[in-house]
C-alpha cells in the first residue's frame, strides 16, 4: 500500500520519489515500467526511473 501526500508543488519543476524496499527481481517483483505507468495514472507526467530503478522523477502533476 502506498500513501501519497500532496504538498504545494506550484513552484517546483520536478518532484523526486525516494522509494525503499522495491524488489526488481525474485519474489514479489515490482516492474518499474508498470510502477512509472501507475504514477502517471495518479496524475504525474514524464515519469521515469533513475539509478538502479530506486529513484523515480516526475514533473508536476497534470492538474497543476
Amino acid at each position: 500500500m502506498v500513501k501519497v501526500s500532496w504538498i504545494n508543488l506550484s513552484k517546483m519543476k520536478r518532484c523526486t520519489f525516494l522509494v525503499r524496499g522495491i524488489n526488481v527481481g525474485g519474489r514479489n517483483r515490482v516492474v518499474m515500467e508498470k510502477f512509472c505507468h501507475d504514477l502517471e495514472k495518479l496524475g504525474f507526467k514524464n515519469v521515469s526511473s533513475f539509478i538502479n530503478r530506486r529513484i523515480t522523477f516526475s514533473h508536476r502533476r497534470i492538474s497543476e
